[in-house]
């Protein structure tokens, strides 16, 4: 099975009347939890749709492939700890190896 769809998307923000700016935002948990930020833009736009249009690019650029979408990272398998830390907590695991 294909790792899942990334819940991204773009919101415009006007920090001060008339400037406007992109925010790239992701949902986090099962049912949307909460909202994480993503990337936001340097510039100011003098126009809500040109915030939108420059947030809809920078999301795409996100994108590996448009047609699946933004998927998560595959995660990878967790290999065995080489020490001998004591009983399964992790006390006295060497740290910064």
């Amino acid at each position: 099975m294909g790792t899942p769809l990334r819940k991204l998307t773009v919101l415009v923000d006007e920090p001060r009347e008339g400037a406007y700016h992109w925010l790239l935002i992701e949902a986090t948990g099962e049912y949307i939890e909460a909202w994480i930020q993503v990337s936001e833009s340097d510039e100011l736009y003098e126009t809500y749709h040109q915030a939108m249009a420059a947030g809809l690019l920078a999301l795409q650029a996100q994108i590996e492939d448009l047609d699946l979408g933004p998927r998560e990272a595959a995660l990878e398998p967790v290999r065995a700890a080489k020490h001998g830390g004591l009983f399964g907590a992790g006390f006295g695991a060497a740290v910064g190896r």
